[in-house]
């Protein structure tokens, strides 16, 4: 999750669409899938022809985010930043910005499918958990 909000980060500061694909990330043939909902139903895909290395440029239409958390050149936007246009209203409004810049991102990343969920509740039920469990 880590690494992914740097993707966001690069995605959004890029104005570019971030196309998710975890598919045999650390040996899971489903990836992320296996327990989260998709990022996009429809932007799941993109023609590897077209295709540069990070940094691209304002032209280029997929650019491939390096593996690892310090991309060279590293780009102005990254952690801790904000976007521009809301970063006074919430600046004023919660004590950490960036955190909650990321916690959005997060919280619609992080959706469950309905596997993922099941077990869940399944489990929590088994174990007699009644009320929200932070942890």
């Amino acid at each position: 999750m880590h690494h992914l909000s740097y993707c966001f980060l690069a995605s959004y500061g890029t104005q570019r669409t971030l196309i998710l694909n975890t598919k045999n990330y650390n040996g899971n043939p489903r990836g992320l899938e296996t327990f989260f909902l998709p990022l996009s139903d429809t932007c799941t895909t993109f023609n590897k022809s077209q295709m540069v290395s990070w940094p691209g440029k304002n032209d280029s239409l997929v650019v491939a985010f390096p593996g690892w958390d310090n991309p060279n050149p590293r780009p102005s936007y990254f952690p801790k930043s904000i976007p521009k246009d809301i970063s006074e209203r919430l600046m004023r409004l919660h004590g950490d910005p960036f955190a909650w810049w990321m916690g959005q991102f997060f919280k619609y990343a992080m959706r469950m499918n309905k596997d993922f969920q099941k077990y869940t509740d399944d489990l929590a039920r088994e174990m007699g958990y009644e009320s929200p469990i932070v942890g």
